[in-house]
């Protein structure tokens, strides 16, 4: 019940980007409910990129040993050849 917060090889985004670019996200609900989300990316040159976004979910629940965490974490990367191939990878 947890699978739409797993990272995929589909819903992984890449990016060509001027400058570095990171974004933050965090809620905190009122049962000690947390979402936090990181994610990173910059190009290490004009053809190559690299990037990571981590996500945690956790909560204590509204019940007796209900408590639930889940991480995830997902590392990426495009390179684009002189000749205009790309290649992508991601983990």
């Amino acid at each position: 019940n947890l699978d739409i917060y797993e990272f995929s090889a589909k819903s992984t985004r890449y990016y060509d980007t001027k400058s570095p670019f990171t974004e933050l996200f965090y809620v905190n609900g009122s049962k000690n409910e947390q979402l936090l989300r990181v994610f990173h990316t910059q190009n290490i040159n004009k053809n190559f990129n690299v990037g990571l976004e981590y996500q945690r979910l956790a909560s204590e629940g509204f019940y007796a040993r209900q408590k639930s965490s889940h991480s995830d974490f997902a590392f990426f990367t495009w390179y684009k050849s002189k000749n205009e191939m790309t290649s992508f990878w991601s983990l």
